[in-house]
């Protein structure tokens, strides 16, 4: 072999490898190491259990969260929101001017007559152990955009319920990636798509101008998996069973 050819077969050699390296990071781009592991079908029974899990706990789903972090009025709400009707009393209130009595001590400011809940300490102890993993949870008083929660510090946390008339402010679609078994840990990869009516450029991009121009009045378009693969952001849902049994949310982050 004439000398001069070694260094280019070198040089051919080099770029074969690094196109190659290229094309391999490029297909598993934000997949972790931990994305190995026992598949679990999307539409088997496990599958199933995991995503509707996922699917419940919408409003937990951001790249920060991380159960041991959460604060007692974030548990709370979030036990609350997730109740069924046989978890709490209804009392209803009759508005007198500007509030609703409750009791001698529970009162709270309305524009309307008042549905008021009424739940167990003991009751939102334990779904904040069944669904979140939350053990000894600080029952607090506290307000959101979603609800307005009263201890009288004894056994019962009053809550009203903050009906928020612009209910059409924002659209979330997700694409299940995979679903992995990690020896008792559960990896779900999904690609989720948040899109806020009032950020225009961004909605226009998605769903076009004229929706996003008239999102109260219109039905919303149809968005495709490869455009919630393209635009979303791909997450990592860690679920583990607790001591008793109950699958809870440990952590969720960015991927890519």
């Amino acid at each position: 072999m004439k000398k001069g050819k070694l260094p280019i077969i070198i040089s051919v050699s080099l770029v074969i490898i690094l196109a190659i390296t290229i094309f391999f990071i490029n297909a598993n781009k934000g997949i972790s190491k931990s994305y190995e592991g026992k598949n679990i079908e999307l539409d088997s029974e496990q599958g199933i259990l995991l995503i509707n899990k996922l699917e419940s706990l919408e409003e937990l789903k951001n790249a920060s969260y991380d159960y041991e972090k959460l604060s007692y009025e974030d548990v709370i709400s979030y036990v609350v929101s997730n109740s069924t009707s046989n978890e709490y009393n209804l009392k209803f209130v009759k508005l007198q001017k500007i509030r609703c009595d409750v009791t001698s001590r529970i009162s709270f400011k309305s524009n309307s007559d008042c549905n008021i809940r009424i739940y167990d300490i003991d009751l939102l102890k334990r779904k904040a152990y069944e669904l979140l993993n939350y053990k000894d949870l600080e029952i607090v008083s506290f307000s959101n955009n979603s609800m307005d929660c009263k201890y009288d510090n004894g056994k019962r946390l009053y809550c009203n319920i903050i009906k928020n008339k612009d209910t059409k402010k924002n659209l979330k679609l997700s694409r299940i990636k995979a679903i992995y078994d990690n020896d008792g840990e559960y990896d779900i990869y999904e690609y989720y798509l948040f899109i806020d009516f009032k950020e225009y450029e961004r909605c226009a991009s998605i769903l076009g101008a004229q929706y996003c121009s008239n999102y109260q009045y219109m039905e919303t378009p149809y968005v495709s998996d490869d455009v919630i693969t393209e635009k979303g952001i791909l997450y990592k849902h860690i679920f583990k069973y607790n001591e008793d049994g109950n699958l809870y949310l440990e952590k969720s982050i960015i991927v890519d």
